[in-house]
């Protein structure tokens, strides 16, 4: 499993929650999701494909610290 986030989670923050995080290169994902369903709504975008082409990641936190049994 893992999680997507946005603002400056850390990898201490991973090990608590215990899943791996994906942390995405642009910060205001709210924002842009507003402007990519602005983009559909008015044929600007295609599909939802095209827009998942477009979202990259920053950086990827792995817990470190295993699951207790």
């Amino acid at each position: 499993m893992e999680f997507a986030v946005r603002g400056s989670f850390e990898a201490s923050q991973a090990d608590v929650i215990r899943i791996d995080i994906v942390r995405p290169e642009v910060d205001e994902t709210t924002a842009l999701g507003a402007a990519y369903a602005a983009g559909l709504a008015v044929g600007y975008r295609n599909d939802l494909e095209e827009l998942r082409e477009n979202w990259c990641v920053d950086r990827e936190l792995t817990a470190e610290i295993p699951t207790p049994m």
